[in-house]
Formats: C-alpha cells, sequence, structure tokens
C-alpha cells in the first residue's frame, strides 16, 4: 500500500455522468407516488423505498413530506412561468397564436412527463389542501391570464388578430385550457397520454378562435373539418 496515496473515500456512491442527483430522485419519486395515491396516503417511507435509501438519507435533503410539497410547488412556479412564445414566433411556421397556445401544453406534457404527474396532483389534492388550491388559483387563473393577455395584445398591435375584448378572451382560453388538463389528467388517466391525439381533441377549439379572430391575410388555411370523433 502506498502510504502517499490518498485515502478512499467511504459512504455515498458516486453518481455516473447524466444520473439524477440524490435529491432529485426524491423530488421525482414524490412526485409519482403523490399523483398515485395521493399526498396523505404517501409515507416517507414508501418515497425511501421507491429510490433504495433510507429514511435518515431522505431527511438529509428534506425535513419531511411538507417540505417535499412546498419543493413541488416551487418546481410547478418555475414550469409554468416559463414565457410562451410571443408574437411572430407562431406565425412563422405557418400556426396562429391560438394553435400555439393550445398545443404548447399538449407537447409539454408529452416532453415531460412530471408535469403531467404534478397537474394530476394538483387537481387530486387541491379540494382538501389550502396550499395547493391557492397555488392553483394564482398560477393557472391570474398569472395564466395575464401571460395570455399580453401575447393576445401584442398579436392585435400587429395586426395579426382582430382587435377583441383581451381580457375576456383570455379567460376563456384559459378555462378551456384548464378544462383539458383535467381531462388527461384524471378523466383519461387510465388511457396513457398521447400528445397528437390531444391535439386532435383540441383541434375544433383552435379552429373556432382561429376563425372569429384571425385577420384575413394570417388565418390559417383550413384542412378537412370533419374531424373524427374521440371515442
Amino acid at each position: 500500500m502506498n502510504p502517499r496515496a490518498s485515502p478512499r473515500r467511504m459512504g455515498r456512491p458516486v453518481r455516473r455522468p447524466g444520473e439524477p442527483d440524490t435529491r432529485d430522485r426524491i423530488l421525482d419519486a414524490a412526485i409519482r407516488l403523490f399523483a398515485e395515491n395521493g399526498y396523505e396516503a404517501t409515507s416517507i417511507k414508501e418515497i425511501t423505498r421507491a429510490v433504495n435509501l433510507t429514511e435518515s438519507s431522505l431527511y438529509r435533503h428534506f425535513k419531511g413530506k411538507e417540505d417535499l410539497l412546498a419543493e413541488i410547488i416551487a418546481y410547478t412556479g418555475r414550469m409554468v412561468s416559463q414565457p410562451l412564445p410571443g408574437p411572430g414566433v407562431t406565425t412563422a411556421g405557418g400556426a396562429s397564436v391560438f394553435r400555439q397556445l393550445f398545443e404548447t401544453p399538449a407537447d409539454a406534457f408529452g416532453d415531460n412527463p412530471h408535469a403531467l404527474l404534478v397537474c394530476r396532483f394538483f387537481f387530486m389534492e387541491g379540494p382538501r389542501n389550502r396550499e395547493i388550491l391557492d397555488f392553483q388559483k394564482y398560477m393557472m387563473e391570474e398569472k395564466a391570464d395575464e401571460e395570455v393577455g399580453r401575447i393576445l395584445r401584442e398579436e392585435v398591435d400587429a395586426g395579426r388578430i382582430l382587435p377583441c375584448d383581451i381580457r375576456e378572451v383570455s379567460r376563456l382560453i384559459n378555462v378551456l385550457r384548464y378544462q383539458w388538463c383535467y381531462r388527461v389528467s384524471i378523466l383519461d388517466w387510465d388511457e396513457g397520454y398521447d400528445p397528437e391525439r390531444s391535439k386532435r381533441y383540441l383541434d375544433p377549439v383552435i379552429r373556432f378562435f382561429e376563425d372569429l379572430y384571425c385577420t384575413g391575410g394570417n388565418a390559417p388555411v383550413s384542412g378537412d373539418k370533419n374531424i373524427p370523433e374521440e371515442h
């Protein structure tokens, strides 16, 4: 044995490149278990078992379930606060701002399964958890209306959509998006999530707004409006 050699560190295994760190693994497991079983029905022991840790190891990262919930809310706040595409971005590819507003969440759920799990968890727990309910009302109503209103106002100013009651149209768009979120995260949960199926479901809604508000030169060319009925 070389006396000059550095002593080998004992304890936690070395994380492989690209592997989530322990804190992220714990949070991922908590999101999944809360969405599947509910917040109250999920124990710390079940979370640690899912990530092959001891409870003491978890407590080095989170104080308990309330701390996990606070982190999930903060994570969701950062995710929801990402700005939506502004004016010009949507029309550059031939799609209207309305298609972008509805299809962006559909793609986001496909790209980030955690987003869909968090949505399900919030819908399940909101009626019995005031902290979650208040967060939903603020981020998914007030902040969403503000962001969609900003985009629509810029689209009107650029002449890409007709003048309208920005506040009312923003509210209607978000009510419909909220209903769609409930459908895919609660009502259709057992069917699995398919972004393309969601887009087909949303297409008549998108066309409704396009027909009402897109200006002549920016209105997309409608394809076959006989959309197959979803079963």
